[in-house]
């Protein structure tokens, strides 16, 4: 389940790269650096949510992650209730 999100969100990078080019005016060995970094993080952070998950449960885990979530989307649009 891992590596297909990792390779779902570097395919997304990958659409995304011309866009990140023209904005950062990068060239071709910057983006190689951005999709490499970002690619890296994610495999990190999905590394260390499988460990958290194998210690304290997968559905203690996942509900604590999906109400972070939320809340993150509510500090980026305030005034919008559900």
């Amino acid at each position: 389940m891992s590596v297909l999100i990792l390779s779902m969100d570097a395919t997304i990078v990958n659409v995304a790269l011309p866009a990140i080019q023209k904005d950062l005016h990068a060239r071709m060995a910057g983006l190689q650096w951005i999709l490499d970094a970002y690619t890296l993080v994610i495999a990190s952070f999905l590394m260390l949510s499988g460990s958290i998950s194998d210690r304290y449960g997968r559905r203690r885990v996942f509900s604590n992650r999906a109400e972070s979530i939320h809340a993150r989307i509510d500090l980026v649009q305030p005034g919008q209730d559900d």
